[in-house]
């Protein structure tokens, strides 16, 4: 009986391995990877014009 609990452990485990796998090589394939960067350096820009940071986007003062 262990043995069986043991190998279908081991079948469930590599399945998720290879989901996993299968995840990073699409992620890859399709470009999901590049210019991660991109988003942080466009958040900075938009805060250094003013966009989120100026008084006419923000919460009223009090």
């Amino acid at each position: 009986m262990l043995e069986y609990l043991t190998l279908g452990e081991f079948v469930v485990a590599s399945l998720m391995a290879v989901a996993a796998l299968c995840a990073f090589v699409w992620g890859v394939a399709t470009g999901a990877f590049r210019h991660v960067e991109d988003v942080k350096h466009d958040v900075l820009r938009v805060e250094g014009e003013g966009g989120w940071g100026s008084s006419e986007v923000g919460p009223p003062s009090s």
